[in-house]
């Protein structure tokens, strides 16, 4: 079982400045995104990456007992999770309001999933669009909290930068996580930002045995243009290859296509990351 783990929304609570002078320029960037609707990215079906290559980490997918959006997979399911031998954990870095999140806190073979976002408006929307899932917002335990938290069945998140998680007070007792699901968050990344970025994710991979499950974007024109940020598959291949704790990167691997993707100027390709 994993340690208790807080989640988190609050608006009226700006997480603490980050080490990063231009934190708050970026997270107002992504905030006027959300407060004007402008959320392209969004999907309002569970990836294809999660249905076609989930298995690679894990995470089964059963398309027959699941309906075609894949939302609850475990709900139909008549697997008993309680015989489950697999139970993990599964950290969704800068999750928005993902259907995926819904997907993991379902699934049988998930203890827990943690989501955490800059941006509170998507935490708080998740929450009231599944209700099934009974998040919560907690109260504030002391004035310098670095997250907002908000806690429901299997599933946590927390509203703050990313780059703090391994560092706040309230992570200190976190278990690492078998599996990371990066779809939207790595793209997202300035890319002057990305070899912290990688520190991070380091240090909440579980070793030996932890994977991540990346869905990248490569565009086709504009290949300096993001966010979205392009990646060729040079591009993850040096980017992990480099990192102390990655011992393999398999891909691009064959999955289905992503019906959101704009064929016209970029294409969604998949790679599963192992750590040493």
């Amino acid at each position: 079982s994993g340690a208790v783990l807080s989640i988190g929304w609050a608006k009226e609570r700006r997480p603490p400045p980050s080490s990063f002078s231009d934190y708050d320029q970026k997270l107002e960037f992504w905030d006027h995104r959300w407060e004007s609707g402008n959320t392209n990215w969004h999907r309002d079906w569970v990836n294809p990456a999660l249905q076609s290559l989930g298995h690679l980490v894990g995470l089964p997918y059963d398309t027959e007992e699941n309906g075609s959006n894949g939302e609850e997979a475990s709900c139909s399911s008549s697997r008993d999770n309680s015989n489950t031998e697999q139970q993990l954990r599964v950290f969704v870095p800068l999750c928005g309001k993902s259907r995926d999140l819904v997907y993991f806190a379902t699934h049988p073979y998930v203890s827990h999933v943690l989501g955490i976002d800059g941006i509170a408006k998507p935490l708080q929307l998740f929450a009231e669009e599944h209700e099934h899932l009974q998040l919560q917002r907690l109260p504030s335990e002391h004035d310098n909290e670095q997250f907002g938290k908000w806690q429901g069945n299997k599933i946590e998140l927390w509203n703050g930068n990313v780059f703090d998680i391994t560092k706040s007070p309230e992570s200190q007792a976190m278990e690492t996580f078998d599996v990371i699901y990066d779809r939207a968050s790595l793209v997202a990344i300035d890319p002057a930002l990305r070899q912290s970025y990688m520190d991070t994710m380091g240090r909440l991979i579980r070793p030996h045995t932890g994977k991540i499950l990346l869905v990248v974007v490569e565009r086709v024109k504009d290949l300096l243009e993001g966010p979205p940020f392009s990646f060729s598959q040079e591009a993850v291949q040096e980017l992990y290859g480099q990192q102390s704790w990655v011992k393999s990167v398999s891909g691009p691997l064959a999955g289905e296509p992503d019906p959101g993707d704009d064929l016209s100027k970029w294409v969604s390709k998949y790679y599963v990351i192992e750590a040493k």
